[in-house]
């Protein structure tokens, strides 16, 4: 009676075994590393060796998926991992790691960012029994419970999970590069049109790039957009005129510095504005409407706080010299504005990534 029991549920046991694999999930990967650390491929590739099922979203494709950013920086004589996940949502949770080996480092954040896309992911193989067990303690990755945004960075739960459990081994995807788009929006004061400074507001476009296998500071950004003075009027004894400028902007930024556990971005930057001066005169017997072209070249510097994962703050300071500077003046001579040959200009901005 007892082998006919165990025949008949043999079936019943590898019923699972037909299961259909679940579907792979989408994520959007960003990746910040430092001397000696491993590159955005290697980093990947052991994740995969703990799990399968996910992809990282490609360069071309636009969903609203989870985030997951990884970034290494050295803390003292040792090195800090930290990985931020955010979900479609908008809520974020964040790990950090510590260890003398940036490789140890690495492979705890792998293990966490594993658990996070699979808590069924092949962390460790079991071993097989002993009778005494003198492994030493392994050490810990700190894998917080969810947390808002608005909460402190130190506000998590640790939870045991071994850093040196050997990975199953699996298929490597190829690399994708690290590209992200952004928005951005800017109100500032600029000298450049008349002989006191002029309100402008700017909207401008920008693409963001983290190339693999180069530092962290070498992240080029790239941004177009267009800057509108509000009228300036200039008095003079016998007319005014009103002043308004409309420009073109351009912008190259090659480095890009962070601060603050990258929490603060400076980047030194080179501009240009192409765009049309305009005047018109008023208060006088033969008045008219002159326009203008204008460009010039210069360069700026630019600080931005993130405040979350998706937006930032902060301010920009930009130093111009225009190559052509009209003189606007009435018929008797009398000047009314002419472009300094080196203009200033600073402002607040706000920024979202999307």
């Amino acid at each position: 009676m007892g082998a006919a029991l165990a025949v008949v549920g043999a079936p019943v046991t590898s019923a699972p075994a037909f299961a259909a694999p679940p579907e792979a999930e989408v994520v959007a990967v960003s990746y910040a590393t430092s001397e000696q650390c491993p590159t955005r491929e290697a980093f990947l590739a052991g994740v995969r060796r703990y799990t399968t099922r996910w992809r990282a979203l490609d360069a071309d494709e636009s969903a609203r998926v989870r985030r997951f950013r990884i970034a290494f920086e050295p803390s003292g004589a040792a090195k800090r991992g930290t990985l931020v996940v955010e979900n479609a949502s908008g809520q974020a949770t964040r790990r950090e790691i510590v260890a003398n080996d940036c490789e140890r480092v690495a492979r705890g954040l792998a293990i966490a960012m594993a658990l996070a896309l699979d808590p069924a992911a092949e962390i460790a193989t079991p071993a097989p029994p002993k009778e005494t067990d003198t492994s030493p303690t392994l050490p810990l990755v700190e894998q917080p419970a969810p947390v808002s945004k608005s909460l402190p960075d130190e506000a998590v739960v640790p939870v045991a999970v071994p850093l040196d459990a050997p990975p199953p081994s699996s298929p490597v995807s190829p690399p994708t590069r690290s590209l992200r788009f952004g928005v951005e929006a800017k109100v500032e004061l600029a000298s450049a049109i008349t002989n006191r400074p002029v309100p402008v507001l700017g909207a401008a476009f920008e693409i963001h790039t983290a190339p693999p296998r180069m530092p962290k500071w070498l992240a080029p950004s790239f941004g177009v957009g267009l800057r509108q003075s509000l009228p300036a009027s200039v008095e003079a004894s016998a007319a005014s005129a009103e002043f308004s400028w409309t420009a073109a902007q351009l912008r190259a930024c090659p480095l890009r510095f962070d601060l603050l556990a990258s929490r603060l971005e400076v980047m030194p930057c080179a501009e240009a504005n192409i765009g049309v001066l305009r005047a018109e005169a008023r208060r006088a017997l033969d008045a008219r409407q002159s326009t203008s072209s204008w460009f010039d070249l210069g360069g700026s510097v630019r600080a931005l706080y993130r405040v979350s994962p998706s937006w930032g703050i902060g301010v920009s300071g930009l130093v111009t010299a225009p190559f052509v500077r009209h003189r606007f003046a009435l018929d008797d001579q009398t000047l009314l504005s002419q472009p300094p040959a080196v203009a200033i200009a600073g402002g607040l901005l706000a920024e979202f990534v999307l």
